[in-house]
């Protein structure tokens, strides 16, 4: 994950693959290979959209847990038990994933949070709440016991995902799912209870005997449709739409994702599943009437319902939480080379990276080899771009917006730290903070609004878009036809389209572990990875598979391949496995044993080449002088080039906000005359070479 490194075997690499290379890419990019110019780079790859399985990001679940006291339920003492056993599995389960935090909420003819409104990973408290909603409702009014009010309970878990999306920051909230739970006891929603929604003094009477089992009503999927209005729908139709309203606030709001579980104990067999949309005459009609309510409400909030008919069959434990349903396309992939700066006069060497060229440095004073010169935590380009308001990179300066920030701290990662992105007016949450899918960073330096989506517009006034000159790396302030003509970056994209892939949690407790590929053949579900300090082996159990797969010795770095206990390697059809890529002195301490979901998901994968990317002549740097202020962590080689390969992608629900970025540095040196390190023509950048951002500390 650190880049494409100078000490890679790359020829070896090449010459391996040159005939595969030459009957996939050459038809796909219409050239064979480029010459090997002492200062040009040709780079490409294949790169996928992100895995909604590795994501690390916030997850907040919101448990609504049916506590009423209704007949024959109330009767069952197991059921109070088994109920605070699943939650308790549950926060069991995640408590050593600190992206995860819960809210539990009991409802019944009212409701009441047992985690105050608030999500919480303290486990201590969750056991608390868990236990509580095994309790009788005690309520004061003991009528309220006996109803079962879905709307309240969804009520309440919006208003708690409301309040907790209006105080965090932008960035955490464009990587935040949300998840609702509405478990519910009981056939009926409870004597009493049932209302058209609208129902009070001028609306119709109460309906406890019926849920109105009329056509769902939905204008947006089929617009030809008659709907009746809201008053005349059943209340699944209302519990649908109340659902995708509460989906469309959440990702409207910026939030990444909300998914609607929902689960239904049953005390009677549950309705046949294929009786019909009215469920036909096999079961209770008050059976059938809640199971389709539940069911509508998972479809629409694309989660799963889950039905129970004992207490002992009672789980939440399958339920995904962690993984978003939202598939990510590729919304822009932008090249630059941070040591080269383009100017009116063409590209100029960037030694220190900082957006001023090593001549600026000079004719200014500040070092070129030192990102601050003044060690003030502000960058010299940032300094000189703002001298108009009193900032000075010959000068230690304190402003005071930058009052109580933490010296370098870069809170996003994308190379601005905090105090620089406060005096940009930048997000210092957001990678991208206009949405255009271009970094801020890249944004500064090259010379267009990071304020606001400009890539359509023209600065220079010279008939090439902002966008395509920070594509290209040419100088979107000036009119450089020349430089245009010769030096400009050439991009080949090509989308394989989105396609279904098998797809694996990466291990969080066997460190020292990652999961590169998994086989096609692979159930999907809760397999295991179980790890053997003794032996320093690793094994991996199929979710359709009883025992361990056979034990691999890990003892050294490199990739291996995990077989199922049933799997057959020699069968394309009944190969079962996972590659991993281990790193042996990361390996734990003690045997472990961990759950990882394997999932199939849609992912989008793109081919893509960028050509004529000009490598520079920077100055030789000692370590020292790294130390003292390359924020970057250059290397200490002279003709030191790095470039970056940003790729962004955005949720196909939301595809105007941040979205996500991932980056793969590539290091490159060019000494004039001809010396190049790598000396080849082409270097191939993987997909695990990219980084996803906000999962480190700064950028590379």
């Amino acid at each position: 994950m650190a880049g494409v490194r100078l000490r890679r075997a790359l020829p070896l690499l090449l010459l391996a693959t040159a005939a595969a290379w030459a009957c996939t890419r050459a038809d796909l990019f219409g050239v064979q290979s480029d010459p090997s110019l002492p200062d040009k780079i040709t780079l490409s790859g294949t790169v996928c959209s992100d895995n909604p399985l590795e994501q690390r990001f916030p997850v907040k679940v919101v448990f609504l847990i049916d506590t009423s006291n209704w007949a024959p339920t109330a009767t069952n003492s197991l059921i109070n038990g088994f109920r605070s056993q699943a939650l308790s599995d549950v926060f069991n389960l995640y408590s050593g994933a600190n992206e995860v935090s819960f809210a539990v909420v009991a409802y019944n003819g009212e409701t009441i949070s047992f985690t105050s409104d608030e999500f919480t990973r303290d486990l201590g408290v969750l056991q608390n709440a868990a236990q509580r909603t095994g309790l009788p409702c005690n309520s004061t009014d003991q009528a309220r016991c006996q109803e079962r009010r879905y709307e309240l309970a969804l009520e309440r878990a919006e208003n708690l995902i409301t309040g907790d999306l209006l105080v965090s920051d932008r960035g955490l909230r464009a990587r935040t799912r949300y998840v609702i739970v509405l478990y519910a006891e009981g056939p009926r929603i409870g004597p009493g209870a049932v209302s058209r929604p609208d129902a009070g003094p001028a609306g119709p009477p109460p309906q406890p005997e019926t849920l109105y089992c009329t056509p769902v009503c939905d204008a947006d999927e089929d617009p030809g449709r008659a709907c009746r209005p809201e008053a005349h729908c059943d209340q699944g139709c209302h519990f649908e739409r109340e659902v995708r309203r509460m989906r469309e606030f959440v990702v409207d709001n910026g939030a990444a994702d909300l998914a609607v579980h929902t689960a239904q104990f049953f005390t009677s067999p549950p309705p046949d599943p294929n009786a019909g949309p009215c469920c036909g005459t096999d079961a209770p009609e008050d059976t059938c009437q809640a199971q389709t309510v539940l069911q509508r409400m998972a479809a629409a909030g694309g989660g799963s319902y889950l039905a129970f008919q004992s207490p002992g069959e009672l789980s939440f434990r399958q339920l995904e939480y962690n993984a978003t349903r939202n598939t990510f396309v590729m919304k822009n992939l932008v090249a630059v080379n941070l040591n080269a700066r383009a100017t009116p006069d063409g590209l100029k060497p960037d030694s220190d990276a900082d957006g001023l060229t090593d001549d600026e440095e000079r004719a200014l004073g500040t070092q070129p080899l030192r990102v601050d010169s003044d060690d003030d935590g502000i960058g010299d380009r940032l300094e000189h771009v703002l001298r108009s308001v009193g900032l000075d990179p010959l000068r230690a300066d304190a402003p005071t917006t930058c009052t109580g920030l933490e010296k370098n701290h870069d809170r996003d990662g994308d190379g601005l730290n905090d105090c620089e992105e406060v005096l940009l007016g930048t997000d210092s949450t957001l990678f991208d903070s206009d949405a255009d899918g271009f970094p801020d960073r890249v944004e500064f330096l090259g010379g267009t609004n990071y304020l606001d989506n400009d890539v359509s517009g023209d600065v220079d006034q010279d008939g090439t878009r902002n966008g395509e000159e920070l594509k290209q790396h040419t100088d979107a302030r000036s009119n450089d036809a020349k430089t245009r003509g010769e030096l400009s970056y050439l991009y080949r994209v090509i989308s394989q389209g989105i396609g279904k892939l098998m797809d694996i949690q990466r291990p969080r407790a066997v460190s020292g572990v990652t999961v590169k590929s998994v086989s096609p053949r692979v159930y999907a579900g809760i397999s295991v990875l179980q790890f053997n300090r003794a032996d320093t082996t690793l094994s991996w159990r199929d979710y359709n598979d009883q025992q361990q797969g056979p034990a691999v010795k890990v003892d050294r770095d490199g990739e291996y391949t995990l077989h199922s206990a049933t799997s057959k390697p020699d069968s394309e059809l009944e190969n079962r496995s996972i590659t991993v890529r281990v790193i042996s002195q990361l390996l734990p301490p003690r045997d472990l044993l961990e759950t990882l979901q394997v999932r199939e998901t849609e992912r989008e994968c793109v081919d893509w080449r960028v050509r004529n990317i000009t490598l520079v002549h920077t100055s030789p740097r000692s370590e020292q002088d790294r130390l003292a202020g390359n924020l970057q962590g250059a290397a200490t080689t002279e003709g030191f080039n790095r470039i970056l390969i940003y790729y962004a992608e955005s949720p196909v629900s939301s595809p105007l906000g941040p979205g996500l970025f991932r980056v793969a540095p590539v290091d490159m040196v060019f000494i004039p005359p001809r010396h190049k390190a790598p000396d080849v023509a082409e270097l191939n950048v993987a997909d695990g070479d990219f980084v996803l951002l906000g999962e480190r500390t700064e950028a590379p």
